[in-house]
This record gives structure tokens, sequence and C-alpha cells, in this order.
């Protein structure tokens, strides 16, 4: 039996809190790319950035 891998690695870091950083790093970013760095979709990164 071959071992099995995890589909997701472990993170103390939120996405929420992942994103806000990445803004806060260059405020001019696309949503696009801030989507691809966290290995996430747009409408999920969008819906954090809009989130109250």
């Amino acid at each position: 039996m071959e071992p099995t891998r995890s589909r997701t690695s472990w993170t103390f870091v939120t996405h929420h809190a992942r994103i806000l950083a990445l803004i806060m790093s260059d405020p001019e970013t696309r949503l696009r790319d801030i989507a691809e760095n966290c290995r996430s979709t747009e409408r999920a990164a969008q819906a954090i950035v809009t989130d109250r």
C-alpha cells in the first residue's frame, strides 16, 4: 500500500490574515494575483476582501 499525502498543508495563518498581509505589502495588487498567491479562487479572495 502506498503512503497517502495530505491534500492541504497546515498553517496557523488564516486566509484572511494572508490576504490582508498581501494587500498591505502591495495595495495595487490584483485580486487574481492575491488568489493565486493564496492558492484560492478569485471568488473566495473577493469574499474575504469585501468581508466586514
